[in-house]
């Protein structure tokens, strides 16, 4: 049952590469000696995920190298770049490329002190890609409906955001002005990112950091309960919401591929 379900995980598991160059709401980064000892011991969750996702890889490339998985016809450039996605795919191993995060959510200025409405503790895959000189940093948990976390990095600054997304629950706006949303991407009020060493964008290269952070206020719709859908929500009346915490992770830049 653990291992069905750890399969339904991953296969539903989501992180977007969207280059881009151009920073917004960025500081300046810092070198920094991160302790690694507790986060370089894997858990047991850590240890199965690295696990199932190297088996589940290694057997969707030599799937697709038997020639079995494309449509008769499909063009040979297609087939070159789809395995040479997978060979991608599989060469990341879990236990290399991966995060834990640590975050409380504020309503109205109070923490929300409910067990469903924490995330504390979790961990999930990590990837780094290079775009010309930027590097993007991403990490979240997607399961109809999840969270994000981005950083990207260019020279000495950074800036970093976070998304979240209820799963088609229109119940976010990041102003007044704006209609409600079910996805919204938030951006830091305070952000403080540390890298244990400076950076050569080189393929490959193992980067470790450590990101402490407070996102900006948005709103959420104060009829909104937890586990409870509803068809519509008023918009009229929101609360204040935003999330703190910090997050560590760590990751070997790799190539970003297209359904990533």
């Amino acid at each position: 049952m653990l291992k069905t379900s750890l399969i339904f995980y991953l296969s539903l598991l989501t992180l977007t590469c969207l280059a881009q160059v151009k920073l917004k709401n960025f500081d300046v980064w810092t070198v920094k000696a991160i302790d690694t000892s507790s986060f370089n011991t894997l858990t047991t969750f850590e240890t199965q995920m690295d696990s199932l996702l190297n088996a589940q890889r290694t057997e969707q490339l030599r799937t697709l190298l038997g020639g079995n998985s494309f449509i008769e016809g499909t063009s040979q450039e297609i087939i070159d770049s789809a395995i040479n996605n997978q060979k991608i795919l599989a060469s990341l191993r879990y236990k290399d490329n991966r995060s834990r995060y640590s975050f409380r959510q504020y309503k109205n200025s109070i923490e929300l002190n409910d067990q469903t409405k924490q995330i504390d503790d979790y961990g999930s895959e990590c990837k780094c890609t290079i775009d010309n000189d930027t590097l993007k940093i991403q990490m979240g948990i997607f399961v109809f409906g999840g969270f994000e976390f981005t950083i990207k990095v260019f020279k000495n600054i950074f800036t970093s955001h976070y998304l979240i997304d209820q799963y088609n629950l229109k119940i976010f706006k990041l102003n007044d002005r704006d209609s409600l949303s079910s996805a919204i991407q938030i951006l830091m009020a305070h952000q403080d990112l540390n890298l244990s060493k400076s950076l050569k964008l080189r393929m490959g290269e193992q980067i470790y950091g450590y990101l402490t952070f407070q996102t900006i206020n948005y709103l959420r719709a104060n009829d909104y309960e937890d586990g409870l859908a509803g068809d519509q929500y008023n918009s009229a009346n929101m609360d204040r919401m935003y999330v703190k915490g910090n997050l560590q992770f760590k990751c070997k830049i790799n190539k970003a591929i297209l359904h990533d």
